[in-house]
């Protein structure tokens, strides 16, 4: 129950928190179908619990164990569906209390749940990709092709992108790619296990880039954000804050796509006309900031007060909450 009211405190702050909201590709996810997202991990927690926020099955996390201390802390995170990882560095003998939580995945993917990982690894706030760590796509093997059974599952890439890091009122895209169906890989996986693991890992990576605004320049990276920042701020918001159209973002990933063509002289002029802009913003005492203020409707703060209400008034019964999602428009807040 405290999951159902936490995933709605989160819908409703998601609305007043993000200045736009764009959702791709939601349609993808497969329905009634054991499902494992995967993600860039680039913005800590946010990135786990964006999926639950935004998508009617329950989710269930995979954190490093360091998350899930022997205290208040640990027990919160275990409430809100946290499922611990023990790595490498926790010694190579306490990686078999893995199994517990592989089991447990196993069992929620069964109930119809889903389950999400962040194959980096670690967070680190930038827009490349680490290589991804192998732990899904065993995971994933193991699942579906147990016991010599063949179970359907399904890896959803999931590509997340934030206009800002540290600053509020900015902009995530959340979008979805092709599923990658785990079935095709039982030959590969029979024949040389090492090698499935390898290909259905890179699949995933590659297709989770896909959707990412990718730099892999740091100089081109801070030409990116200021640039992403203006567009952003420009932008009117949907109501709520959604939006599905994805034009913005696919122009975004164009431009990030090319910039790494681009000779000097052009990436300068473009550093010197945005430095020109932020420079007239600040002459006349305004800043991105306030632009994205004045672009936001009072109705987005009453969301936010009203959700440190329902916060406080935690014990209200899940089937209220559950009448009052439906009457605030399921298919603009949720994925199917």
């Amino acid at each position: 129950m405290l999951y159902n009211v936490f995933r709605y405190i989160l819908w409703v702050m998601y609305r007043a928190y993000f200045h736009r909201i764009e959702r791709i590709g939601f349609e993808k996810i497969p329905p009634n179908k054991p499902v494992v997202f995967v993600s860039n991990h680039t913005n800590g927690l946010m990135d786990a619990i964006i999926p639950a926020a935004l998508h009617r099955r329950s989710v269930w996390f995979w954190g490093r164990i360091e998350e899930f201390p022997d205290n208040l802390k640990g027990k919160f995170m275990r409430t809100m569906h946290g499922l611990p990882i023990y790595r490498r560095q926790n010694g190579v003998e306490l990686m078999k209390r893995n199994n517990t939580t592989f089991d447990q995945s196993k069992d929620k993917l069964d109930q119809g749940d889903t389950i999400f990982m962040a194959p980096e690894g670690t967070c680190i706030i930038h827009r490349k990709l680490l290589p991804f760590k192998t732990g899904c796509a065993r995971f994933s093997f193991d699942y579906a092709f147990e016991n010599d059974t063949d179970k359907a599952l399904y890896i959803v890439p999931v590509a997340l992108t934030y206009s800002s890091w540290d600053q509020v009122k900015c902009s995530v895209t959340i979008e979805v790619m092709d599923p990658v169906d785990v079935g095709p890989y039982r030959e590969e996986f029979e024949k040389d296990t090492e090698s499935a693991v390898r290909s259905i890992t890179n699949q995933v990576r590659e297709k989770t880039k896909e959707g990412m605004i990718y730099v892999e320049h740091e100089t081109h990276e801070d030409v990116i954000n200021k640039f992403m920042q203006i567009v952003i701020n420009e932008l009117e918001p949907k109501a709520g804050g959604f939006t599905t159209q994805g034009s913005v973002h696919q122009q975004l990933k164009q431009l990030a796509n090319n910039i790494t063509n681009w000779p000097i002289e052009r990436l300068d002029f473009l550093k010197k006309e945005m430095n020109r802009y932020t420079d007239f913003l600040k002459s006349a005492g305004l800043n991105d900031l306030k632009i994205s203020l004045l672009n936001r409707g009072i109705s987005r703060y009453f969301l936010f007060v009203f959700s440190l209400v329902i916060g406080v008034g935690g014990w209200i019964p899940k089937v209220i909450i559950s009448k009052s999602m439906k009457k605030l428009n399921p298919i603009v807040v949720f994925g199917t």
